[in-house]
């Protein structure tokens, strides 16, 4: 029996739970099912080559994989996974209670309410994002408990032959990309793999990239082979995909708030009571007009007949207001997951902001978006996300890159 162990740090924190969303839990079921996603993410260009392009097959032969790899229900294949994954029993996680100030995002003081509102804005439904005496709320307290920062956790991995090179793959690129719990797409929960240790061979086997140069060179290994040049069916690398650095900091916590004042001033169209978010107390880009009026007008039927939203390609459903009126959603689907993904990485005493780019079929064919009760054909404008990670700031520009610093991973080759 090949036993190895993943040990990986919490970068930032953690909203994770059992089927009790009041109870903060790190499980095996949570972890296993982000591994399976990155494994699919990574496996898909090999399975389509063997395929000779057709997609179909390359479905089934990935699912046949899975399968083996993971384990499945299906009584026709082996339900049995050819790893068992186990949370070592001495992790006793460190939580934060619902109803708790966490200080790393609150204003330092009340005056200051805009203080790492970047930060709060990515954790919306999780975190206040400002006081209110009406609701009796601060900002920065917790809606749901959360695993803090900096905790170590170690999942052991056993089989009775050699662990399958694409299930240690997975392993890495979770703790290179990924992160575990709500809102991970937007940086919280960000896991960093720090060591693989074969107990059969009592020898460190991986080890977290000591270097910027060397992190890349890591996740360029892990995805040299990922070269489909189809758009895939479902989340996963291709030759449309890309991985880029964005943003260093000295805390992670200063990480997710200037990504997150970046995707404010990007995205939305600012309310004037707030400008200070912003830095230097600038309004935000009000890029996407047609978005905005659509969500104020009050004939939309005359005004806004076929109106299709921009900025659905960041992922679905997008409601303007609590109002079934304003909901932006799929026709029959419950949801379509942001292809845009932002990761904290550690390396040395500094904090990497880091994006993936999941480029891929948007919604099954034929499927039409819900827009406010009318239904409107996809149309998927993928050079809004392109543009918020490479464009310029300003509308119009300024000249000014939005990531001056951005150091290209995994290359989009489009």
């Amino acid at each position: 029996m090949q036993k190895l162990t993943a040990t990986y740090r919490i970068i930032t924190p953690m909203f994770i739970s059992g089927a009790d969303q009041n109870e903060a839990e790190l499980r095996v079921p949570s972890i296993k099912g982000a591994l399976r996603f990155w494994w699919r993410a990574l496996k898909w260009s090999s399975c389509l080559e063997n395929a000779n392009g057709e997609e179909q097959t390359a479905l089934d032969n990935l699912y046949e994989q899975e399968s083996a790899c993971w384990g499945s229900s299906d009584d026709s294949l082996n339900g049995q996974s050819s790893v068992l994954l186990k949370l070592e029993s001495n992790f006793k996680p460190q939580i934060a209670p619902k109803g708790q100030i966490y200080k790393q995002l609150a204003p330092t003081n009340s005056r200051n309410q805009n203080e790492m509102a970047g930060a709060r804005y990515l954790a919306y439904g999780l975190i206040v994002p400002y006081s209110s005496r009406k609701q009796g709320t601060k900002a920065g307290e917790l809606l749901r408990p959360a695993l803090i920062e900096n905790q170590k956790f170690t999942v052991t991995l056993c089989s009775h032959k050699k662990i399958d090179e694409s299930i240690l793959n997975a392993v890495k690129i979770l703790g290179l990309l990924g992160g575990l719990g709500s809102r991970s797409r937007h940086g919280f929960g960000s896991v960093m793999l720090e060591s693989i240790y074969d107990l059969n061979s009592n020898k460190k086997i991986w080890t977290v990239p000591a270097t910027k140069k060397e992190y890349k060179e890591e996740v360029k290994k892990l995805l040299e082979n990922c070269s489909a040049s189809t758009l895939p069916p479902f989340s996963a690398f291709s030759n449309h995909s890309r991985v880029d650095i964005l943003l260093k900091n000295d805390n992670a916590f200063n990480v997710l708030n200037d990504f997150g004042l970046k995707l404010l001033d990007y995205r939305s169209w600012g309310q004037s009571k707030r400008n200070n978010i912003l830095p230097s107390g600038k309004q935000s880009e009000k890029r996407f007009r047609e978005d905005h009026d659509w969500y104020k007008s009050t004939n939309r039927a005359l005004d806004f007949p076929d109106f299709h939203p921009e900025r659905v390609v960041f992922g679905l459903p997008h409601n303007y207001s609590k109002w079934p009126e304003d909901h932006v959603k799929p026709a029959t689907f419950g949801r379509r997951a942001s292809p845009l993904l932002f990761h904290v990485q550690k390396i040395g005493n500094s904090y990497l902001g880091v994006s993936t780019f999941l480029k891929s079929l948007f919604l099954p064919e034929g499927e039409q978006i819900n827009v406010g009760g009318n239904l409107v054909d996809q149309n998927i404008d993928w050079s809004v996300l392109t543009n918020f990670i490479s464009g310029n700031e300003g509308n119009p520009s300024n000249g000014s890159k939005r990531f001056p610093n951005l150091c290209e991973v995994f290359p989009n080759h489009d």
